[in-house]
């Protein structure tokens, strides 16, 4: 692979046909790939790239189309230090520099930022974009806590959809087929409204394939793609001192979760001593799942339980201009709106009823045991979400315009309701003991209200002392209040020794609790579903509390004047240090049937970045080294609960940790008909402190204590990335041709959430191994059209078998479940606009 990318550079490289500088087909081609100026909005008014001090990479809608990056995910092939995976369900873990969030949470906020249109996207499993009328995409690397707020502490991705255009009647529509049953339509309508002042643009796309993994236990195929999604904007510009632009997006999605492939660790586990009805002793958990990891190297899956991720959401966004000789006003005002949440997840990814978890887990054992007879509580009303936000921004600048300054305040407030946690051991509840004719009745769920205010105040300058040295200074003081309400569920004692015939007088819930009572003295005749009641004395539970936190930046920037540039192989130079800071929120966790409190994370972030362009705009090379004290870390982890069947996920602070490491991108045309992209990036992250809980379960009764797990890797975090792509452009009498090859590396992922996972008896076990993957694309666009493109391509062209992500429970599950990534895949791609 790698000779016939050298073959393919050297032919583009000589062929003298295709290097005619004169030549009208390749020009046009290559004003509209390449793209020599591009401008962003990191800091919150518009800027060259090249002269922003700040770690970021920008694709314009152009680039996203070269590359083939359809949503979110894909942006990772293409940016250094972003790492995007999957922790069990299709919500995506995304990270920049090693710090993010493994996992979906309603209690838990993301650590890279997402936005729409300057509308934050507060909850991770609705991160996961489809592009529909994409602008621009802006990666933000390192914390954006001064203009973005908290909950960027990894960084910020800012997604642009396209503003309706005032004088032009335009439409385009593309289509995207392929195997695995691709079909995937998109339509974009611009239409303006009266002669010059108001417009509007609607677009809508639906993505769909059918699955790449099949599920030998039913036929039902997993991997798939079910979403519907749209756009609109109305644009009203009835002056050039005051503008109004309306946004509103939805999207539904209605998939399965993803497809976990079970790959065995510890057979000392306390899961692997339980056994199933119609299994017997040798067909233990250890063996239905090492019959799943040997399915996996023919992309299939062996799942028992429910799968699902659905969603709908909405987003309504207002922004009002008011433009002035030196300054402007910005109103952004939103509304987000997220209803009809389904998600389950087989956890223990074999053919048994084993580990279920997620909303619907819990919601379908209350129903079971309501529709029984058992229970004193209702069925909740269906989970909903309301975010509504407001900022007020001060853009300006003062001192001849030597001073650019932003300033502004915002608020946020949020609501989540009937959200629902916990999980089911065993089927409707049930978990069993190996060798003993006992059924343990083991449900742990919650039903919460959540509600978060944010409230902050911003303002950041930069001032240009001459033109080649600039200071930036800002910060930002933000109040969070967070409240957590819960109605509790478990397994109901009294029911249960009223319904089942029991020889001793020994409470059977006791036996729950390891080493006490004797399970041969029980006989149980089960009933068909498990009784739940409301646990505790009232059934509920409730906290809450308030933070603050400041979070200041100051960078300073060093450019070489133009003077010394003329007559050097440098277009443009830019040298800059900075300091930042940011903060994730704090929240409550529910562990097991506890509110658990956990605190606000902080990163401090040192960074120095180099920019270049030089040969007359023919190469650019980009590079920052950062250092980073990352504190009071939100980490999500398991732990085995005094009861034996209690396996406990909760969200903890694990302490502090060092990261550093550096970043690089380089663009290059030695020749007009090629255009050559490489990245890397490295991040090395080490715990400083990390102690937390763990329970002895070898031990009469159960002992817990506290240990020190600071050696671990980070989980989900590749210590080293890097890309490379090659395109040329090929005119011919017939049209113009654009090959692109490119291949992503990805190192090894650790994946343990619990401190077994690092004994050096597993610790291979729980890291997914390295990949490097190839993608193949060849573009057409035919004389004198540019409003026509065709593309076909080539995902994963050496059709690896690898892991995108997953998670391993080795203490409690002792097993990894863990997320196959997609095979060779191909399709054809089909777009007009007129």
């Amino acid at each position: 692979m790698k000779a016939a990318l050298l073959l393919l550079i050297v032919f583009l490289s000589y062929s003298p046909a295709f290097v005619k500088a004169d030549n009208p087909a390749l020009n046009r081609s290559h004003d509209r790939l390449i793209e020599e100026e591009v401008v962003i909005t990191a800091r919150k008014r518009v800027e060259r790239l090249q002269e922003t001090p700040i770690a970021v990479s920008a694709f314009s809608a152009e680039a996203l189309r070269v590359a083939g990056i359809t949503n979110i995910r894909d942006l990772q092939e293409s940016v250094p230090g972003l790492s995007i995976s999957e922790m069990g369900n299709k919500a995506p873990s995304i990270f920049i520099r090693g710090v993010g969030q493994k996992e979906s949470s309603a209690a838990l906020d993301p650590g890279v930022g997402v936005y729409i249109n300057s509308i934050y996207i507060a909850r991770t499993d609705s991160q996961l974009l489809d592009l529909m009328d994409t602008e621009s995409i802006q990666v933000l690397r390192g914390p954006q806590g001064t203009l973005f707020g908290k909950n960027n502490t990894g960084g910020a991705l800012l997604v642009t959809t396209k503003k309706p255009y005032i004088d032009a009647l335009e439409t385009a529509v593309s289509v995207r087929i392929g195997d695995y049953g691709r079909r995937d339509f998109k339509v974009s309508t611009n239409i303006p409204l009266n002669d010059s002042t108001l417009a509007t643009r609607v677009s809508i796309k639906s993505t769909h394939m059918d699955g790449y993994l099949k599920n030998t236990f039913n036929g039902a195929e997993y991997g798939d793609q079910d979403r519907l999604g749209a756009t609109a904007r109305v644009y009203w510009e009835p002056s050039d001192t005051f503008s109004a632009d309306l946004f509103y997006y939805w999207s539904q999605v209605d998939e399965r979760g993803a497809g976990l492939t079970c790959f065995f660790q510890n057979p000392d586990s306390v899961f692997n001593t339980f056994t199933w009805p119609g299994f017997t002793t040798p067909k233990s958990y250890e063996s239905r799942c090492r019959i799943s990891e040997a399915e996996s190297s023919n992309g299939k899956v062996l799942i028992n339980g429910p799968s699902k991720f659905e969603m709908s959401s909405q987003i309504i966004g207002l922004t009002v201009n008011w433009k002035y000789d030196d300054f402007e006003i910005k109103s952004i005002s939103s509304w987000s709106y997220q209803n009809d949440i389904g998600i389950v997840n087989d956890s223990d990814a074999t053919d048994i009823a084993g580990v279920e978890t997620g909303p619907l887990a819990v919601r379908g054992g209350l129903e079971a045991s309501l529709a029984s007879g058992y229970g004193n509580f209702s069925i909740p009303d269906n989970e909903t979400r309301n975010q509504y936000s407001q900022e007020l921004q001060l853009t300006g600048t003062a001192f001849d315009n030597r001073l650019s300054y932003t300033s502004g305040f915002f608020v946020a407030i949020e609501e989540l309701k009937n959200t629902m946690s916990g999980n089911m051991v065993g089927d409707k509840g049930y978990s069993y003991k190996a060798n003993v004719s006992t059924i343990i009745p083991k449900i742990i769920g919650t039903n919460s209200d959540l509600s978060s205010d944010s409230y902050a105040f911003f303002a950041q300058g930069t001032y240009q002392f001459t033109d080649w040295y600039q200071i930036t200074a800002g910060t930002r003081y933000t109040i969070e209040k967070r409240q957590r309400k819960a109605l509790l569920y478990k397994e109901d004692c009294n029911a249960i020794l009223t319904n089942r015939l029991v020889q001793d007088a020994i409470d059977l819930c006791a036996f729950d609790v390891l080493g006490l009572g004797d399970p041969s003295n029980f006989y149980v005749n089960p009933p068909t579903v498990l009784p739940v009641r409301l646990a505790g004395e009232n059934g509920s539970a409730e906290a809450d509390k308030k933070w603050s936190r400041w979070t200041p930046t100051i960078t300073g920037a060093f450019s070489l004047p133009n003077r010394y540039l003329e007559g050097s192989i440098f277009d443009s130079t830019l040298l800059y240090l900075t300091y930042s800071k940011g903060f994730k929120s704090g929240g409550f966790e529910m562990k097991g049937l506890e509110i658990s409190q956990f605190e606000p994370e902080s990163v401090s972030s040192y960074e120095i970045g180099i920019k270049l362009d030089a040969f007359s705009q023919r190469l650019r090379f980009n590079t920052a080294f950062f250092y980073m004290d990352y504190d009071d870390i939100q980490i999500r982890i398991t732990e085995q609960g005094q009861s034996f069947a209690d396996i406990l996920l909760f969200i903890d602070n694990a302490g502090a940790a060092t990261i550093q490491g550096f970043e690089m991108e380089l663009t290059a045309r030695p020749f007009p008909n090629i255009v050559l992209n490489a990245t890397t990036g490295y991040t090395d992250a080490r715990y400083d402190q990390f102690i937390a809980s763990d329970v002895d379960t070898s031990a009469i009764p159960p002992v817990q204590s506290t240990i020190d797990r600071s050696d671990e890797d980070f989980a989900a975090i590749p210590k080293l990335t890097y890309s490379f792509s090659a395109m040329g452009i090929l005119p011919t009498g017939i049209g113009v041709f654009t090959p692109r090859l490119s291949m992503y590396y990805r190192d090894s992922l650790y994946t343990g959430l619990d401190a077994t996972a690092w004994d050096s008896r597993f610790r291979n076990l729980a890291t997914i191994d390295d990949v490097t993957l190839w993608n193949f694309r060849l573009g057409y666009t035919p004389v004198d059209n540019d409003d026509i493109q065709l593309w076909f391509f080539i995902d994963n062209l050496a059709n690896e078998n690898y892991f995108q992500g997953g998670f391993s429970n080795t203490e409690s599950l002792g097993a990894g479940s863990y997320v196959l990534g997609p095979p060779r895949t191909y399709g054809f791609e089909a777009s007009i606009a007129f």
